[in-house]
């Protein structure tokens, strides 16, 4: 009896552990962090009074991101009596009112057109007395040229008639244009644009770069020796 009550203890001494073992602990394992239910891991909060600031950056960010076509405005106003409508880019609205100068020779006539595929620069200057200038090239234009210009000047009410002729930026191979012209007491300068011409107003300047490009160089007589 008195061996078999040994024998249990042996037994029981196993079973819980015993002898010199011990309980090792891996500090290399981080502690267990709580988070709430329904907590979204990885977002940090905004206070209320930045979310209008974040939003507009937002907003910002997409219209740069996907930019707009340009539009052409449409006129909104009210028009007085007889007053003419001012009209969208590219049309022409030509005055009621006739010139009273009309068929008579302008004083002076300078026109640019510049740009093109070959960023070219074209310089041309006439004069009512025939005088003429195409860049560096001087000369002489006809009586019968300078009817031309005039005619075509009154066919589009040159100093009476509205338009817009200018779009946006030109493309690198538009042109863009400037005549200027004085006759008598008026004086006008208008700017145009490829695509953006009423073909009236396209066909003026194409006259009158045509004319000057075909000037005629002044002949200079020598003066026979006494």
């Amino acid at each position: 009896m008195r061996y078999l009550l040994i024998g249990l203890m042996v037994i029981l001494l196993a079973a819980c552990g015993g002898g010199d073992s011990s309980t090792v602990t891996n500090t290399d394992v981080p502690p267990t962090v709580f988070i709430p239910q329904g907590t979204q891991v990885g977002v940090v909060p905004v206070s209320s009074e930045n979310v209008p600031a974040i939003e507009t950056l937002i907003a910002e960010e997409i219209v740069a991101q996907n930019p707009q076509p340009f539009v052409i405005p449409s006129p909104d106003f009210t028009l007085e009596v007889g007053e003419l409508p001012v009209p969208l880019v590219g049309t022409l609205v030509a005055s009621a009112t006739e010139d009273p100068q009309a068929g008579q020779v302008f004083d002076y006539i300078y026109m640019t057109q510049t740009g093109g595929s070959n960023n070219e620069q074209i310089v041309i200057e006439l004069y009512g007395d025939g005088r003429a200038k195409f860049n560096d090239r001087e000369g002489q234009i006809s009586q019968d040229a300078i009817a031309q210009i005039v005619s075509a000047m009154d066919d589009i009410n040159y100093f009476g008639l509205q338009g817009t002729f200018m779009g946006p930026a030109p493309r690198p191979n538009e042109y863009v244009y400037q005549i200027y012209i004085q006759r008598g007491g008026n004086e006008r300068l208008i700017n145009a644009q490829d695509e953006y011409m009423p073909i009236e107003f396209m066909g003026l300047l194409s006259l009158v770069r045509n004319i000057a490009e075909g000037l005629q160089p002044v002949s200079v007589e020598s003066t026979p020796a006494s």
